[in-house]
């Protein structure tokens, strides 16, 4: 089978900005990888729903250790990234962590 021309562009760096990237596939500090559906963050809203929802104080508990779970891996992927990718670093200081603009 023949690997289509315009696939090899996938591999080429890519510079938007000030950032270039190895390849033309990222993901952002936050990975999708592991997140359900490929959407990031969408546990960590679900719970936030829930503890609205019910108005409790076990669902926002709940909700805050799903938080400070979530942000625990973060951290441990961005030191993973940083180990591997020494020009990371560069990048993760000039993106947000969660939430474009914001945080």
């Amino acid at each position: 089978m023949t690997q289509h021309p315009s696939a090899d562009l996938l591999f080429q760096p890519l510079t938007l900005g000030r950032t270039t990237i190895p390849n033309r596939i990222a993901m952002a500090p936050m990975t999708r990888g592991m997140s359900p559906g490929g959407v990031p963050l969408v546990d960590w809203l679900l719970g936030l729903a829930c503890a609205l929802a019910l108005g409790s104080a076990l669902a926002w508990l709940l909700w805050l250790v799903l938080s400070l779970v979530l942000l625990a891996k973060a951290l441990l992927e961005e030191r993973w990234m940083t180990a591997l990718h020494p020009d990371y670093a560069s990048y993760q200081a000039r993106t947000h962590r969660f939430i474009p603009f914001i945080l």
